[in-house]
This record gives C-alpha cells, structure tokens and sequence, in this order.
C-alpha cells in the first residue's frame, strides 16, 4: 500500500508529526521499534515533569523505614507511565494513523523494508530521537553509571550523585536529586 506520509518513531516529534499529518488528510504509518511514546514520553521530559510537579505540590518523595530512605516517587512515577503506552495507541489510530511496530531499513528513496513487508511513501519523516551514550571505557552499567532509564527503575536515593549533561533534563534531574535529599 502507498501512504502519504511514512513517520520513523513515536516520541514527541513522531508522535505530533503523525496526528498533524493524518489531521490534515494525509493517509499516514507510523512505525515503532520499541514501545510507544519514545524517550520523550516513556523515560525523559514527561516523567522528570512528573516528578518536579509532584515535589512542588509538596510530595516528600521518599519514605524512612529502617534508618534509610527509600524513593517513593521514582518508582511511582515509573508505574504511571506505563499507561501512557495504550494512550498514545489510542489518539494516533483514532485520528487514522496506521501503527506498525518493527525495525526496518531504507531499500530505496520512499520504499522501507519492514521484514517482509515494503511500505511505499510519499514523503518520510524520521523522528528516531535520541539514546544515551557512553563514554569510551565507561560502560552504561546500570551499576555506578546510569542513564534515564535506569534512574526511572531506581528504589533507593544514591548518597552521592553526578549529573553529567546540563541540558533541561540533566538539570531537571539535578532539582529531583537534591529535593529528595541526594548530595
């Protein structure tokens, strides 16, 4: 089938391109590799929003039990965004947007090799986003080297904490950490 308009990704930028382009007529696909909603929605700017407007609203965040602190609002958080997923599903095929999950590869200019099937578009948009990177020798561990998300999955605040990255998340990060107690 021939479409209109073939969007590469799920995140903010695919996700909105998607609904504007299937808003204006345009017979649109959009393909996911990974789960829906991309970094953006799943482990970067809308649980770090989360998170900051929790704390002004004057959430704690944390819980002592033991002599230790336990994060509360991390793993909340995490559990929230779980159900952004079915959302995101719901809004694009509901203004027409053909969803299809897989990763693929360019077999010529507006042709996407997506196992068996090849998808023909008029006009493609990639919106692939972006994925944390490692330093050289500095593996991303999940141990003493972390990226969002792994921050999501943590239980306990890390006694000490460096932020690497002054971008808005980077210092979003650095606010959560220090109201929860981090140093």
């Amino acid at each position: 089938m021939h479409y209109d308009v073939l969007v590469l990704g799920s995140g903010p930028a695919g996700f909105y391109c998607a609904l504007h382009c299937a808003g204006l007529g345009q017979n649109t696909i959009l393909v996911e590799r990974d789960r829906l909603g991309g970094t953006g929605l799943r482990w970067g700017c809308l649980p770090v929003k989360m998170m900051l407007d929790r704390l002004r609203a004057g959430d704690r965040g944390t819980a002592e039990s033991g002599g230790s602190r336990t994060a509360t609002l991390i793993p909340d958080t995490a559990r929230r965004i779980q159900d952004v997923e079915p959302r995101i599903r719901r809004r694009l095929t509901g203004a027409g947007v053909e969803v299809v999950h897989g990763e693929g590869r360019f077999a010529e200019p507006g042709r996407f090799r997506l196992g068996r099937r090849t998808i023909l578009a008029s006009r493609i948009v990639i919106a692939t986003g972006s994925e944390p990177a490692a330093w050289s020798g500095i593996p991303l561990d999940s141990d003493w080297v972390l990226s969002h998300r792994q921050i999501l999955g943590l239980t306990e605040i890390p006694e000490h904490l460096l932020i690497l990255g002054g971008d808005v998340e980077g210092i979003e990060f650095a606010c959560i950490f220090a109201r929860l107690g981090g140093r």
